[in-house]
């Protein structure tokens, strides 16, 4: 499935080539956000995120600096640069977002949040009733809170989702949402998750999510 649609928030999601369609060199991929769309202030440590506006216009803010981007415009966020965006338009906003290198991880974490929203299991502006989950989204996509919040979270948040990670949880939700799409490297646990699909045809030993 290329598209992906989050119902609570009214977002969608086209995935044009994903980080294994194009051997990680890079992921890309459609947004298309509802007007008064915004995410809170974060970075990414290892990809950067280039933004082009498709339609309508996105409010960016970079470390201090704040702009709008217009259609045709982009902007590259480089790793570990503080930012976010904001739909500050009437109307949606459709913009395409480039990772580099790609980021499997990243593109998971919009497949399992717009899965969570379709199945009830979020607040209204989509963002997961367990916290657990929350933690875990951050960092399977390597998104952690720019600021003193990052100071201040950013060591339980990894608590919180390698204690869910050992639960189980990442693999419950990978398997639910994203066991048709893509693997899954997991570095910190040194194995390979395959979709039940991939694993069949595969000889290597590795840990494999199944139904």
């Amino acid at each position: 499935m290329r598209e992906i649609i989050n119902p609570v928030i009214g977002h969608k999601c086209y995935f044009i080539k994903t980080s294994e369609e194009t051997n990680g060199a890079y992921s890309h991929y459609e947004l298309t956000l509802s007007p008064g769309s915004k995410n809170p202030r974060h970075k990414h440590s290892v990809y950067a995120e280039t933004y082009t506006v498709l339609e309508g216009a996105l409010a960016l803010t970079v470390n201090d600096q704040e702009m709008t981007l217009r259609v045709g415009e982009s902007y590259t966020v480089e790793k570990g640069v503080s930012h976010r965006f904001l739909n500050k338009e009437k109307n949606k906003t459709k913009v395409a977002v480039r990772l580099t290198p790609g980021h499997t991880g990243a593109e998971n974490k919009l497949r399992i949040l717009f899965g969570l929203a379709a199945d009830g299991m979020t607040d209204d502006e989509g963002v997961p009733y367990c916290m657990d989950t929350t933690a875990l989204m951050a960092d399977i996509s390597d998104t952690q809170l720019a600021g003193i919040f990052s100071l201040l979270f950013k060591p339980f948040t990894k608590q919180i989702a390698e204690r869910a990670r050992r639960a189980g949880l990442e693999i419950k939700l990978l398997t639910k949402y994203c066991s048709k799409h893509s693997v899954v490297i997991d570095k910190s646990h040194r194995r390979t998750i395959r979709s039940p699909e991939k694993n069949k045809s595969s000889n290597q030993s590795e840990s494999s999510i199944t139904k």
